[in-house]
């Protein structure tokens, strides 16, 4: 390890992750480098002036990736995940994801979607699980309702995890208006489960029904729908519930995208 007043290198650093995990746990490191070719992470210290301003380390090298502090992202499985209390409608959870080079959460597998309820929605939830501890996902059908997508990739679904009566299109009153898709908290949310969700990409915007995840623009493989979810099972509900959240116990519930709920970040990394 090599040190001056602005930057710490550390040597045979063997990914991405570890370099920010170092900067982690250097209270002076601001932002840092990295490059996966020579194994090398700099720290990059900050020096105070009197106006309050910050000077930085400036290396010439271009082989060097210049990367924000990444404070509380959590490696799984090759991707790293972020997930924010603040309650966001889901286009603005989706902008707060992309300044983060990130995008709403995209669930590709049931273990995927075990441990994201496991690791980021278990906290104490009141009573009503729909409504407090979600997340907003990537989840949508914003395009043609009824047709679920996953928005960064804008493919269809290949899983899903829906909760019961779930999703909205069963209920046309209510699935035209709920395009986007939450999860559900699998904690101590008493006995509704709507109280602890948080956004994922997928959403219905376009095409009504078909549910796509956003980042990608990719269908729906794997569905994890809490029981009656989406509202297709309601298709009086359907026409304005066009994004998807994560409920408490992993399941997903269809909700109208204007709704304020908790965000759930993913990008992947490169070891």
């Amino acid at each position: 390890m090599t040190t001056s007043s602005l930057a710490v290198l550390h040597e045979e650093v063997s990914s991405i992750v570890y370099c920010a995990e170092l900067c982690s746990e250097d209270d002076y490191c601001m932002e840092f480098l990295y490059s996966d070719i020579n194994r090398q992470c700099i720290a990059l210290h900050c020096v105070k002036k009197e106006s309050y301003s910050c000077q930085y380390f400036v290396l010439g090298s271009t082989q060097m990736l210049h990367y924000e502090k990444e404070l509380n992202w959590v490696e799984y499985s090759g991707h790293l995940y972020l997930y924010g209390e603040e309650k966001l409608t889901w286009e603005d959870a989706k902008l707060e994801c992309q300044k983060k080079c990130a995008h709403l959460v995209q669930i590709e597998t049931k273990e995927e979607s075990d441990w994201l309820a496991a690791t980021f929605l278990n906290d104490d939830c009141l009573s009503d699980i729909y409504f407090y501890c979600t997340a907003w996902t990537g989840g949508n059908d914003l395009d043609i309702e009824g047709q679920f997508v996953w928005g960064h990739s804008n493919t269809s679904m290949v899983f899903t995890n829906w909760y019961v009566t779930e999703p909205s299109i069963n209920n046309p009153s209510l699935a035209a208006v709920r395009d986007c898709i939450d999860i559900l908290r699998n904690a101590n949310c008493g006995s509704d489960l709507y109280v602890c969700s948080a956004w994922t990409g997928l959403n219905d915007q376009h095409i009504e029904g078909q549910y796509r995840w956003d980042h990608l623009n990719t269908s729906l493989s794997l569905a994890n729908w809490h029981p009656e979810e989406p509202s297709l099972v309601f298709p009086s509900h359907a026409a304005e519930r066009d994004c998807i959240d994560m409920l408490s116990n992993g399941l997903w519930n269809d909700r109208p995208c204007s709704y304020l709920n908790s965000v759930i970040c993913e990008k992947s990394f490169k070891n």
